[in-house]
């Protein structure tokens, strides 16, 4: 039964879907990025050892734990999401990273407890992974399905540029951090401090978030009986297509972002020996930008098209990844490097934009969030998780260290084939 109508949700309703979809998603991933940033300072009091080389690899191992438990987080997400509803899982995705942000600003030390601080960590961190699974994809699901046909691209595009805002808050936090604070300040209390900022605001969301109805295609299904009774199965039955699609989109379109924070950002810092603060203010300066490309480009795929839009980002990617690297390799302006990682972030943020509205358009509403979270979260787990060791592979192999713009190279031309061969959904209904 497909003859219920789609509710009109006034624009007073918009304003407040937007704000609490945009405003969890800034937090969210500030404080995933945050983690990122602070391990080299909380790393020997979770995992002390007579090596700070080897304090720092083990904290390291559980960037891994976020890569690798999102794709069964993705599954428990999508089933909640189109079981239950966009709202519960958007709901539980911030109340879940509140509480193990805030547990990780509050965990004692290795000193203080012992053995039991790290695998809290780890757990914590487990916990983070799990939230972001959900966080991105249920708050684009219920943007899009929100928006006025002619608007979802522009509406689509608020929820990436909100992730990659958040991201470059959280470079540029480690980047004032480092500027302001000593070293042992940082490592005594300093770390603390951005996990501990991130609660107040987590409330916020919360409450704004509970205030918000579900979406309305969502509850057309719903109200019409036509929920999946196995959306996992279903999904991968009938639309595998557009599944093995935005792996391979999601592959490629976060390829760049994990070069630039696991490769440039170490590289810049250990091999350049730039000082870590002007690294991460170069990081936030691009991310900023690459904010602002990600909205601008969710409006232009409103008016030319999603396929247009996302080729011409992945085709600056293919022909300017070399280039960029060869910048952060050898150029001795901070400058130069900047406007390197500018382009290098900007070209990710096109096509990165255009995945979160084609996601929602590629799948039908029953599937959509299992469809979309499970595609997208094995695309990054994919990303995320080889990026590093394809990375120093290639550099290894090739003995060169602008190899990981092979990385991005390859991953875009295999992106690009799909996308020319994907029909446009600019002028589609979404289906039910």
């Amino acid at each position: 039964m497909n003859d219920v109508s789609v509710p009109i949700i006034p624009k007073s309703g918009r304003k407040t879907i937007i704000t609490g979809a945009a405003l969890g998603s800034v937090i969210e991933y500030f404080d995933i990025t945050m983690y990122t940033f602070l391990l080299v300072y909380f790393a020997p009091l979770f995992f002390p050892s007579t090596n700070a080389t080897a304090s720092t690899l083990a904290a390291v191992a559980t960037l891994g734990v976020a890569y690798v438990v999102r794709p069964f987080g993705a599954v428990m997400w999508g089933w909640l999401g189109d079981k239950k509803g966009r709202r519960f899982v958007l709901t539980a995705t911030v109340v879940l990273m509140g509480i193990a942000t805030l547990g990780m600003g509050l965990l004692p030390t290795y000193e203080t407890i012992g053995f039991a601080a790290p695998v809290l960590l780890v757990l914590l961190r487990l916990f983070q992974g799990l939230s972001a699974a959900g966080e991105g994809v249920s708050a684009s699901t219920f943007v899009v399905e929100s928006a006025p046909a002619h608007r979802r691209g522009t509406f689509g595009g608020i929820v990436p540029g909100s992730v990659i805002f958040g991201q470059a808050l959280g470079a540029l936090t480690a980047a004032g951090f480092a500027f302001s604070l000593t070293t042992e300040q940082m490592s005594e209390f300093g770390w603390r401090i951005p996990f501990l900022i991130s609660a107040p605001l987590t409330l916020v969301v919360i409450y704004l978030r509970k205030r918000m109805e579900d979406s309305p295609e969502f509850l057309a299904i719903e109200k019409s009986h036509d929920v999946a009774p196995s959306p996992i199965s279903e999904m991968l039955r009938f639309h595998w297509r557009p599944f093995l699609k935005l792996v391979t989109v999601t592959v490629a379109v976060n390829a760049p972002s994990f070069v630039a924070m696991a490769f440039v950002v170490g590289y810049l810092i250990t091999t350049r020996h730039i000082p870590s603060a002007d690294v991460y203010l170069i990081l936030g300066i691009a991310m900023l930008c690459a904010a602002l490309l990600a909205l601008i480009a969710g409006s232009l795929a409103d008016r030319y098209g999603r396929r247009p839009v996302a080729i011409f980002g992945i085709v600056g990617l293919i022909v300017t990844a070399v280039p960029i690297l060869v910048i952060v390799r050898d150029s001795e302006s901070l400058v130069l490097i900047a406007v390197a990682m500018i382009a290098l972030l900007g070209f990710y943020a096109i096509p990165g934009s255009i995945v979160y509205v084609l996601m929602a358009e590629w799948f039908p509403t029953k599937v959509r969030m299992t469809g979309s979270a499970v595609g997208l979260n094995v695309g990054v787990a994919i990303s995320g998780g080889l990026a590093p060791y394809i990375t120093l592979q290639t550099t290894i192999w090739t003995g060169s260290d602008i190899a990981p713009a092979y990385w991005i190279v390859a991953a875009s031309v295999a992106a690009l084939a799909i996308l020319l061969f994907s029909r446009e959904t600019k002028n589609t209904l979404l289906a039910r």
